[in-house]
């Protein structure tokens, strides 16, 4: 799961966090996940969930999931780096 959060964490814009991260399968053909992915400003949602699918898709063949959006708020937006704007590399 480690491996996961940073590999998806490298393609999301700085400040944001994968966690929570939970992958079974149901058969061997049909992996499945569930992440959470917190400091997403407003506005930048459907990009970061995007990004998120198509990475899991292309490099982990991974084509069910359920992501979850935990939008910064504005204290946290204040005392920490955004996710918004570029990728982090």
């Amino acid at each position: 799961a480690e491996r996961l959060k940073v590999d998806l964490e490298a393609i999301l814009p700085a400040g944001c966090q994968v966690h929570h991260i939970h992958a079974w399968s149901l058969t061997s053909e049909k992996p499945l996940i569930t992440l959470h992915v917190s400091g997403v400003q407003e506005g930048q949602e459907a990009m970061a969930l995007t990004a998120i699918q198509a990475r899991l898709r292309d490099a982990h063949n991974i084509s069910h999931s359920t992501i979850q959006m935990d939008r910064a708020s504005n204290r946290e937006m204040a005392d920490s780096p955004s996710c918004e704007g570029g990728n982090k590399s």
